[in-house]
């Protein structure tokens, strides 16, 4: 039994594509993701309004005592949930910003737990919730 495969075309596998677009501010990042196939962008620095893309403004939501109403990581979780199993005809999901997506999260961990800073959570769990959260964002 050889160890090659059959010499014949295989099936190819459809797999998500995943982009970086990097540049300075106000070159067109978002001009162009706008041109990609039925996009939805999930916002974080109000700019969506620059441009005619459905769009959702990320952000964390706190009670007037400052303690979270709902985290961004609930509303990414809902979001994520949505796209996979609503109806919805979106073909391209462009997160813009993803620093400040990352920053979010931080903030709503620090949030959760009464901190001011990740390090302020203990036995490094701020840090552990932050790797946790941001995976599970990239992988889903």
């Amino acid at each position: 039994m050889s160890i090659l495969p059959p010499n014949k075309p295989q099936k190819v596998r459809k797999v998500p594509r995943n982009y970086f677009i990097y540049g300075d501010t106000m070159s067109g990042k978002s001009y162009l993701a706008e041109r990609f196939p039925a996009p939805l962008f999930l916002n974080t620095d109000g700019n969506s309004e620059m441009n005619t893309a459905p769009s959702i403004q990320l952000k964390n939501v706190r009670k007037s005592d400052g303690s979270l109403k709902k985290s961004v990581i609930d509303q990414l979780d809902e979001i994520i949930l949505a796209l996979g199993t609503e109806k919805h005809g979106y073909k391209t999901v462009v997160i813009d910003v993803i620093d400040d997506v990352v920053t979010l999260i931080e903030q709503a961990i620090c949030y959760d737990n009464g901190v001011e800073t990740l390090g302020d959570v203990p036995y490094g769990k701020g840090y552990a919730n932050l790797i946790l959260f941001s995976k599970h964002l990239l992988l889903n």
